[in-house]
């Protein structure tokens, strides 16, 4: 059985690299990729180093609509060469013309993993119908969390019968992997000594939600006097946030880091007292799971997996959307209670449910199904 999966947008992909560590052609298919990406994307030679076919297709984000139908015709003609029994996709600007590649060269399963699902129907609405068209050329439709499977049901109206949920996965060790050397370091970098470090780590984005963890931190900053924020991430909001912070006069204990490697960002979550997360709509949301294997208390919102994985002052403290003043309590529990039992039943749930090898496991299962 022939599988192509394919990504637009990104020179690599973490879920493509750890799929391929265990892929084994014994597993009864042959796996190979498709970038679509300006530039000869990573991914080529490192999967070509694995010895796994990886074509790249010439793609400008920035030249969309033209990519898209460029896109179109050149996936066409590598569907009609390759002949695979499964085309997989998981982004818009891969699913677009890649489904519908797949459909007219006569591929038989055609798959979409909503990945990026809830974007137009918040930002550009009209796009909406798009996203219904993929669904309609898909046969199959993974989704990545419980809130993610009805926002695609009931939003994009996709059929019932198409819609499958497999969590997202990570490698534990990838994700808890730390230093003393390199915890003391960024404890230096950032002047954390003696703190207590709340961090929130997503993209500097409107709906992760930052300025609801902002007004937070204002009260919170009012009531512990060795306590500090760490935002770490990166987007188009920072100045506005930064703004924000600076207008409340807290900016010497809220850090804006930028973007950090990922074994900095593992070491960022062993100093940290408590991970909060605000987003209100998230497919699935690594850095809540990479932080239930890191045992850190959260406080989240009841989105992507922490929808699915956190019960309520059991695996930690669930808040409704765009609430600072839950927020702000949520932060002060973990603070002032004892939170062994939460954190340890947290991390039961996120290895049970949000390994790799579960999630390569099912995606297997359904590539045969």
């Amino acid at each position: 059985m022939k599988v192509v999966l394919l990504m637009a947008n990104n020179t690599s992909s973490p879920y493509f690299s750890r799929f391929a560590k265990l892929y084994d052609k014994s597993q009864g298919i042959e796996l190979s990729f498709v970038c679509l990406f300006p530039s000869l994307p990573d991914m080529v030679k490192e999967m070509n180093d694995l010895d796994i076919p990886c074509y790249w297709i010439k793609f400008d984000d920035k030249k969309r609509k033209t990519s898209i139908i460029s896109s179109f015709f050149n996936l066409y003609k590598l569907f009609k060469q390759l002949k695979p029994d499964v085309v997989h996709t998981h982004l818009f600007d891969d699913s677009l013309p890649g489904l519908f590649a797949a459909r007219v060269a006569g591929v038989k399963k055609r798959i979409i993993s909503k990945l990026d699902a809830g974007f137009h129907y918040t930002n550009q609405h009209f796009l909406l119908r798009l996203d219904q068209f993929n669904n309609k050329n898909a046969t199959d439709i993974i989704t990545v969390s419980d809130e993610n499977r009805s926002f695609v049901i009931e939003k994009e109206k996709a059929p019932k019968n198409k819609v499958h949920l497999i969590h997202q996965g990570v490698f534990i060790d990838e994700v808890i992997s730390n230093s003393k050397e390199k915890k003391d370091e960024l404890i230096d970098k950032y002047n954390l000594q003696n703190k207590r470090v709340i961090i929130s780590v997503s993209r500097y984005i409107e709906w992760k939600g930052y300025k609801y963890i902002i007004n937070a931190a204002e009260t919170v900053l009012n009531k512990y006097s060795d306590v500090v924020f760490l935002f770490i991430g990166y987007g188009d909001q920072q100045s506005e946030l930064e703004k924000i912070v600076n207008e409340k006069n807290i900016e010497e204990r809220v850090v804006f880091t930028g973007w950090v490697n990922r074994f900095e960002l593992n070491n960022l979550y062993q100093v940290a007292s408590v991970f909060v997360h605000a987003a209100t709509n998230e497919p699935f949301g690594f850095a809540i799971a990479e932080a239930m294997l890191n045992k850190i208390p959260i406080v989240s919102t009841k989105t992507g997996c922490a929808s699915d994985g956190i019960e309520h002052l059991k695996g930690g403290y669930i808040t409704d959307f765009e609430n600072s003043n839950q927020i702000a309590d949520g932060i002060s529990y973990m603070l002032e209670n004892e939170t062994f039992k939460m954190i340890n039943t947290s991390y039961r749930v996120a290895k049970e449910l949000f390994s790799v090898e579960m999630m390569w496991k099912k995606h297997i299962d359904l590539y045969k199904l």
